[in-house]
């Protein structure tokens, strides 16, 4: 069997003009010849950098993509009511102040009763500063540590500011203050029974 020739596949074709040949020929030599030659292959230590630099980047998707799954997501986390007469409205939390170093977090980082922390809060007017103060309530379920099976939740997150030894700034909380606060913190309890 012996393959078709271009003749045949196509039927016959003029045969072009001996001008136009060399035209191409000349135009081909010049445009083509130059490209063909500047073109090499990259270096093998360009390829395998490259290589590290896509391996990188996934492992940081990964990373974020992961982080964005297990950590809580909490639209509110940041923002606290106070529930104080200092003259504080709204508190930003930017931290959590801990005890000792060993300390672990329940619940992935959720703000409880009674935890302390760091917040952004303006008393008076000006720039805000920063104050430690103290969660007596959230919205989140939480049981009685008497095991009687009552629950206490509020609408909102509401913290009272103090200082670093946890004696309230205000003298009077406005709102209900969660037991398992009330038990940490005795002078905020105290503050509590007066009203």
């Amino acid at each position: 069997l012996k393959p078709f020739s271009a003749a045949q596949r196509s039927g016959p074709t003029p045969p072009p003009s001996a001008a136009f040949a060399e035209r191409l020929r000349s135009v081909l030599s010049r445009t083509m010849a130059p490209t063909l030659t500047a073109v090499a292959a990259p270096a093998a230590g360009q390829r395998r950098g490259s290589k590290v630099l896509s391996l990188v980047l996934a492992l940081v998707a990964a990373w974020l993509f992961v982080c964005d799954l297990v950590l809580p997501q909490q639209t509110n986390f940041n923002q606290v009511v106070c529930a104080d007469d200092t003259g504080c409205r709204k508190m930003k939390v930017f931290s959590m102040c801990y005890k000792d170093k060993f300390t672990t977090r329940r619940h992935g980082g959720l703000l409880e009763p009674g935890d302390m922390i760091k917040v952004s809060a303006k008393t008076a007017p000006g720039k805000p500063r920063v104050y430690t103060a103290i969660v007596v309530s959230t919205p989140k379920n939480t049981a009685s540590p008497a095991g009687t099976g009552f629950q206490m939740a509020g609408d909102v997150t509401r913290a009272i500011l103090c200082d670093k030894e946890g004696n309230p700034l205000g003298k009077n909380i406005r709102g209900a203050v969660d037991i398992k606060c009330a038990i940490r913190w005795p002078k905020i309890a105290e503050l509590a029974a007066k009203r």
